[in-house]
C-alpha cells in the first residue's frame, strides 16, 4: 500500500472509503439518519398515550401478551378487527412487557423501514436521484413521524405492502421461491388488512403484462396462494371453533361497508346501529346485506358518497396529530394543535400534487403503462375507501408509491429548469 492509499483509509473522515460506497447506498444512507433523528426527537417529546384505536389495539396486545387469546378486556374472544397489528405488538408486549418502549422501538423500524423500501422501488423502476429523492420524502413525511408514538395497523401494513412488491419484482431470486417470499409478506398484509386480498390477482397479472406470458404467472399465483392458505389455516380454524362458522380474517367488512352506505351515512365513519345482531358473523352479513341493498336500491346516492368518501380520504393528512393530540396537548400546548394538522396536511396535498403529476409524466413518456404494479396496487386502495367507507387514514398505503411519483415529478421538473436557465451554445 502506498503512504497516499494508506493515509485515504485511515483518514479521520473516511473520505476515500466513503466514497467507494455505491452512490445507491448513500443516496439512502442520510435520509435513514434524518428520518432516525426526527423520529427519536418526536418520541423524547411526545409520550405515547394510546386513544382511539390504538387503545384497541392496546387492549388486544396485552390480552393475547398475558395468554387469555384475541379476546376484549372483559374476555369476550373476537375476530372483529384483523388480528395482524395486535398480535405483532402482543408478542413484544409478551417479551418485554406492556409499556411505550416496545411500540416506539417498533414504529422507529418501520419507519426506517419503509424509507428503505420506497428507495429500492424507486431505484427499480426509475433512476438513482428519483430513490433518493423518494427516500427523503418519506424521511420527512409529518404523518409518518407523528405514527413513531401511536399504536397502528398504518405503518405496519404500509410496509408490509412494500416489502410484497420488492419481493414480487426481485429477478435475482428464482420464480417460485420469490412466489412463495411475496406471497408470504402479503399473506401477512392481510393479517394486518384483508383490503390486500385483491392483491394475489393483480400481481399476477401484471406479471403476465410484464412476461407477455400467462404460464408463468398463473405459476406463482399458485404458489402465493398455497403459502397464504397455509399462513391463514390456524386463524381460520381459531374463528370456525369460535364462532361456529368460517372466518377468514375478520368480521368488520359489512360494518365498514354499512358505515359508509346507509340512509344516515355522510361517508365516514359512525355507530354501528343498536339493532344489530350482536353476534359478530351475523352482524357483519347482516350489515353487509343492508349495505348492498342500499347500493343497488340508491345508486346515485352511492355516487355522491363516494364522491364525499374520495375527499374525506384524500382531503386532508391530519389523523396523525389527531391520535396524537391528548400527549401533544399536554407536552406541547394547546396551541401546537392546529398548525401541526396544517402542516401534516400541506405537505400531502403538495406530494398529492406532485405523485400525480408525476404519475402523468411516467405514463405520457412512456416510462410505465397502466398495468405497472405501482399503478395497480395504487388504483386498488383508492378504490377501497372510495367505494366503501372514506377515512384520512386510508391513503396511506399510497404514500410511498406517491412519494416514488412525486420525486419523479421534482427530479424531472429540475431537469427541465436547469435546461431552461443553461446558456444556449453559439452556432459553429
Amino acid at each position: 500500500m502506498t503512504r497516499s492509499s494508506s493515509a485515504s483509509a485511515t483518514s479521520p473522515l473516511g473520505i476515500a472509503a466513503w466514497a467507494s460506497v455505491p452512490a445507491a447506498v448513500s443516496g439512502l444512507l442520510w435520509p435513514l439518519a434524518a428520518a432516525l433523528l426526527l423520529r427519536l426527537l418526536w418520541a423524547w417529546s411526545v409520550p405515547v398515550e394510546p386513544v382511539s384505536d390504538s387503545g384497541i389495539y392496546d387492549e388486544f396486545a396485552r390480552s393475547l401478551a398475558a395468554g387469555r387469546g384475541y379476546a376484549y378486556a372483559e374476555g369476550q374472544l373476537t375476530a372483529y378487527w384483523p388480528v395482524g397489528t395486535a398480535a405483532l405488538y402482543g408478542a413484544l408486549y409478551h417479551v418485554f412487557g406492556a409499556g411505550p418502549v416496545p411500540i416506539v422501538v417498533l414504529n422507529l423500524l418501520l419507519g426506517l423501514l419503509a424509507v428503505a423500501l420506497t428507495h429500492a422501488l424507486a431505484q427499480r423502476h426509475f433512476d438513482a436521484r428519483t430513490a433518493t429523492v423518494a427516500a427523503w420524502l418519506v424521511a420527512c413525511w409529518p404523518l409518518m413521524i407523528q405514527f413513531t408514538t401511536i399504536l397502528a395497523s398504518e405503518l405496519l401494513f404500509l410496509v408490509l405492502l412494500m416489502a410484497t412488491l420488492y419481493a414480487w419484482g426481485h429477478r435475482a431470486i428464482a420464480p417460485l421461491p420469490r412466489a412463495g417470499l411475496w406471497g408470504g409478506l402479503l399473506c401477512a398484509a392481510v393479517y394486518v388488512r384483508p383490503t390486500a386480498l385483491p392483491l394475489f390477482i393483480i400481481l399476477p397479472l401484471a406479471q403476465a403484462w410484464q412476461e407477455r406470458a400467462w404460464h408463468g404467472a398463473l405459476t406463482s399465483a399458485l404458489v402465493a396462494v398455497i403459502v397464504a392458505a397455509a399462513m391463514l389455516a390456524p386463524w381460520a380454524l381459531r374463528n370456525q371453533a369460535v364462532f361456529g362458522t368460517p372466518v377468514l380474517v375478520s368480521t368488520n367488512f359489512g360494518p365498514n361497508l354499512w358505515m359508509g352506505n346507509n340512509p344516515d351515512s355522510k361517508g365516514v365513519y359512525m355507530d354501528l346501529p343498536s339493532d344489530a345482531p350482536s353476534h359478530e358473523v351475523e352482524r357483519d352479513r347482516h350489515l353487509k346485506r343492508a349495505a348492498v341493498d342500499f347500493i343497488l336500491e340508491n345508486p346515485r346516492r352511492y355516487v355522491e358518497l363516494s364522491l364525499k368518501r374520495l375527499v374525506a380520504t384524500f382531503g386532508r393528512e391530519s389523523i396523525g396529530v389527531t391520535w396524537n393530540e391528548p400527549a401533544l396537548r399536554r407536552s406541547w400546548g394547546p396551541g401546537a394543535i392546529v398548525p401541526l394538522k396544517l402542516v401534516s396536511s400541506l405537505y400531502w396535498a403538495g406530494l398529492l400534487i406532485l405523485g400525480l403529476v408525476g404519475l402523468s409524466l411516467a405514463l405520457a413518456r412512456r416510462h410505465i403503462g397502466l398495468l405497472h404494479p405501482l399503478v395497480l396496487v395504487g388504483a386498488l386502495f383508492l378504490a377501497v375507501p372510495v367505494l366503501t367507507v372514506g377515512q384520512d387514514r386510508y391513503h396511506v398505503p399510497l404514500n410511498g408509491i406517491l412519494a416514488i411519483f412525486a420525486s419523479w415529478a421534482m427530479v424531472w421538473l429540475k431537469d427541465r429548469y436547469a435546461a431552461a436557465s443553461a446558456p444556449s451554445r453559439p452556432l459553429p
